[in-house]
């Protein structure tokens, strides 16, 4: 609606935007999940490993290094923009795309397996994240074959 309204922004312009800023609902998702007890890790002995409700053993609160991640990728976006403005269509939501998905692939393997949700040594959750992932990468490509920084033809950063 937005880019129907103004079209003098392109519809990458926008989604870049936007990305830059979802980083924090993602981040506050995952506290979410923290707080229902839901996704919980794989038992540990480190220092800070949670008890759930209902649990005996220390587990790693995955969902809690998941949401620490999307708050420092946040403060990454927010530098990077602040110190290059626009620089190249595509790159905030290839960033986005990449970096989110890429660190909730990693942080899968921490978490405790749904037997129905695995498929061999990867879950169903990382196997639908590397499209999402590859997306990103492509977005990022796209990025960088343009030539120099782009402004908007508005000079609107």
């Amino acid at each position: 609606l937005f880019h129907r309204a103004h079209p003098e922004f392109t519809f990458m312009w926008l989604l870049d935007r936007v990305a830059l800023i979802l980083y924090l609902p993602c981040a506050l998702i995952r506290f979410g999940n923290l707080m229902n007890s839901e996704l919980i890790g794989k038992p540990t002995d480190v220092p800070w490993a949670f008890i759930f409700p209902g649990e005996s053993v220390p587990r790693h609160p995955v969902v809690l290094y998941e949401s620490i991640c999307y708050f420092i990728l946040l403060i990454i976006a927010i530098s990077i923009y602040r110190r290059l403005g626009h620089y190249r269509e595509g790159f905030y939501i290839g960033l986005f795309f990449a970096s989110t998905f890429t660190i909730r692939f990693l942080l899968e393997f921490m978490k405790v397996p749904e037997d129905s949700m695995n498929l061999g040594p990867i879950s169903k959750t990382q196997l639908l994240s590397v499209p999402v992932i590859l997306l990103g990468l492509g977005f990022l490509i796209f990025a960088f074959r343009q030539s120099g920084n782009i402004a908007d033809s508005s000079n609107v950063t």
